[in-house]
């Protein structure tokens, strides 16, 4: 049997490799490995909102996916990533009924979406961990280098303490502009009234 690594959702980073593209953050329960997946900046929001409780005005495609298993008597059991080339992470999703598991492929930014929706880990192949995977203590390091981002829509996907170090950072360096701009999505995520783009789009 493969050996497997519980993961939860750690974060969203504004390190862009290419346009729309972000990295979402995965770490283990021990906070000692993180793991990067590059995913879609639509995604990497969507996931963010779902972490942060903040609730969208129309059901997502995850949500529409979570009912139909749902109407037809089934249930999500795990979300596994089990291999990774070429930068994709090949991950699938076991639903659970009355006839048995069902194992159906999925992109990784869908499945650690329903995944998050449920409060349940994302299982990863330990050797992904241990091949891709870095310290904890350098993903924290590599968070907070990162150049303030001043897109608001990537903003939106922060936490309000990194916020809170980006706008500071904006004021001693004299960018008004740019502090306004992030105090305004500061008080639309304390409002519980922040927008999120929850538009379709594929992980790279």
């Amino acid at each position: 049997m493969e050996n497997k690594i519980a993961m939860k959702v750690l974060g969203v980073t504004i390190r862009e490799v290419r346009n729309e593209v972000c990295g979402l953050m995965l770490c283990d329960l021990e906070e000692e490995r993180g793991l990067t997946i590059l995913v879609s900046k639509t995604g990497a929001q969507v996931i963010a909102a779902i972490v942060q409780g903040i609730t969208m005005p129309r059901p997502l495609p995850h949500d529409l996916y979570l009912t139909t298993v749902r109407a037809l008597g089934g249930e999500v059991s795990e979300v596994f990533i089990y291999g990774y080339k070429d930068g994709i992470y090949n991950t699938q999703i076991t639903i659970t009924g009355a006839q048995g598991e069902v194992i159906v492929e999925a992109r990784a930014s869908d499945a650690i979406a329903i995944a998050a929706r449920l409060h349940k880990n994302v299982m990863v192949a330990e050797e992904i961990v241990r091949e891709a995977g870095i310290p904890l203590k350098e993903v924290k390091k590599m968070r907070a280098e990162e150049e303030p981002p001043t897109d608001e829509q990537l903003l939106r996907t922060m936490s309000v303490s990194m916020l809170k170090k980006f706008m500071q950072k904006f004021v001693e360096e004299e960018d008004y502009e740019n502090a306004a701009k992030v105090k305004r999505v500061i008080d639309e995520r304390t409002s519980g009234s922040a927008p999120v783009d929850a538009t379709e789009a594929d992980d790279v």
